[in-house]
């Protein structure tokens, strides 16, 4: 969800006080000052726990104060704190942005890879002794996403661009009384020679068959990350694999 659409969000959340206006007052403020980027990756990736606890150690913002577009779920609103980053997530209903009570400000700790709930409500540091809560993991869920989203970002072959919003239409919701648009970065892979896998390589050792390879970050040896766009690998000789999925409501 874009920032914009945040801001008009937590203009009607004010008016439901339901929150401390001078809290969304602060938030509103630093979505404004934030650099802005979209993360379009899909559905939730699938992190272990210790992938997730990994992930968290080695987390990097890319500038001090960032949002992160998750358009499928939500948003979350980040900055550095000491040997943490402080992040504050923002759900998506429909058009619409919600706050979740298990969504308060979280602490996610570089030293140990936690995941921390700053509030003081007893309530909701009693859900996040739950796992298994349902919006526990919408919200671990978006934050896994932006901490993978991080990652890719971090890869040798990954650049950033800018996307600037056209400058007439900011100048027509303005005029309209509406938030504007913001500046936003996304993230694209620089244009490599493709690699081609023959009969005996070690892709084909691992699987022999074609295949759909997913794409994934791969460590070299010299401890630098890149990015491994999906690809078809494997040796059609040898047949093809194909891949059935049961979709349930």
């Amino acid at each position: 969800m874009q920032a914009h659409k945040v801001l008009e969000g937590l203009q009607k959340i004010r008016q439901s006080r339901r929150f401390d206006p001078s809290a969304i007052d602060l938030v509103e403020e630093k979505l404004v000052e934030s650099q802005k980027f979209e993360f379009d990756f899909g559905d939730f990736p699938v992190l272990t726990e210790q992938e997730m606890s990994d992930q968290i150690r080695d987390l990097n913002l890319p500038y001090p104060l960032c949002y992160f577009s998750i358009p499928t779920v939500g948003g979350v609103l980040a900055r550095d704190h000491e040997d943490c980053v402080l992040v504050q997530p923002f759900i998506k209903h429909g058009e619409q942005v919600g706050m979740l009570p298990q969504s308060m400000p979280l602490l996610l700790d570089k030293r140990d890879g936690s995941v921390c709930c700053k509030s003081e409500d007893p309530r909701v540091q009693s859900e996040w002794q739950n796992p298994k809560d349902d919006g526990i993991k919408v919200v671990v869920g978006l934050i896994a996403l932006v901490v993978r989203g991080l990652a890719v970002l971090n890869c040798t072959n990954v650049h950033v661009v800018d996307n600037p919003p056209p400058e007439s239409l900011n100048k027509k919701r303005l005029r309209s009384g509406k938030v504007p648009l913001f500046s936003y970065k996304t993230l694209h892979i620089k244009a490599a020679v493709r690699s081609v896998f023959g009969v005996g390589s070690s892709c084909e050792r691992a699987g022999p068959r074609l295949h759909m390879r997913r794409g994934h970050i791969r460590r070299l040896s010299s401890g630098v990350s890149t990015w491994v766009q999906s690809c078809m690998v494997g040796n059609s000789k040898q047949g093809m694999v194909f891949k059935d999925y049961k979709v349930s409501a």
